[in-house]
């Protein structure tokens, strides 16, 4: 037992004399900050079989490398820009990894563009008729860019909108960029009625709607049609079309009745139900 263990203990170090820790390489053109797209990377070392590997804030982009007389060349090739900030260049070998930290930054500027953003994108006169609107500037590769003649990278402003209902941009060419304008509620609701001799039924009309900007409601808005006598009372629900809503009441129920509308806390008049 005793021999087995010595000879255990006699391989471990053979292995660690002939396999000994990498040193470290000695980065040649050391610098702070990388330009890019175009940057190669120049390390003094011994040891073969280096892999490099640019660790940056969203992804690590490996590098390939070349090797000769002592010098490690790792090449950074990229058509574009990049994201810019703190990043690490990476060298491993084996089991070790050597790092040395690097600050990107593109070399060419490209032409920003301002992004308008809305909070809420949808707006309602019931409420509020304003929202948040946040700008700020990204070039091509999404680096923040500053805002025009200022030292800030964001602005905060409150905008107030007009009163009519629709689709708007708050950038013109860009769909995404869209809120919208919702139509409130109804403030008044007119009734109309008809006799359909064909169908002996009264033909009621809800409508126009419109809010107190004079929107239309929005269509889908349920209209509930309630009518009675001193014996029975009836409701009818229908949906709003382009500012109106109809019910057909047959005669035979319709007796005595009076009718009344109602969209949620909005009432008509009351109406007699007679030819």
């Amino acid at each position: 037992m005793r021999t087995l263990l010595l000879h255990i203990i006699l391989l471990i170090f053979v292995a660690a004399c002939t396999n000994p820790k990498p040193v470290k390489p000695i980065w040649a053109n050391a610098t702070d900050t990388l330009l890019l797209p175009h940057a190669n990377l120049e390390f003094l070392t011994a040891t073969e079989g280096c892999k490099a590997t640019l660790l940056t804030c969203t992804q690590p982009i490996a590098l390939p490398v070349n090797y000769a007389k002592g010098k490690l060349v790792a090449e950074l090739q990229r058509t574009g820009g990049i994201i810019e900030g703190n990043a690490e260049i990476c060298l491993s070998v084996g089991t070790a990894f050597f790092y040395y930290p690097v600050f990107l930054k593109n070399g060419s500027v490209t032409k920003p563009v301002t992004k308008d953003y809305r909070s809420p994108k949808t707006v309602n006169p019931d409420s509020a008729l304003h929202h948040q609107r946040l700008l700020h500037r990204i070039d091509a590769y999404r680096n923040l860019v500053t805002l025009d003649n200022s030292s800030r990278y964001f602005r905060e402003e409150e905008v107030y909108l007009g009163s009519k209902t629709g689709t708007f941009r708050a950038v013109k060419n860009l769909a995404l960029s869209s809120y919208y304008v919702q139509p409130g509620s109804c403030v008044n609701i007119p009734l109309t009625l008809t006799y359909n001799i064909v169908q002996n039924a009264y033909c009621i009309k809800a409508g126009p709607l419109k809010d107190r900007y004079n929107n239309m409601v929005g269509n889908g808005t349920m209209v509930a049609f309630i009518y009675g006598n001193n014996r029975a009372t009836y409701r009818v629900e229908r949906t709003l079309q382009d500012g109106f809503a109809t019910a057909m009441i047959p005669a035979e129920m319709a007796v005595g009745c009076t009718l009344q509308a109602r969209v949620n806390e909005t009432v008509s008049c009351y109406i007699n139900l007679k030819k």
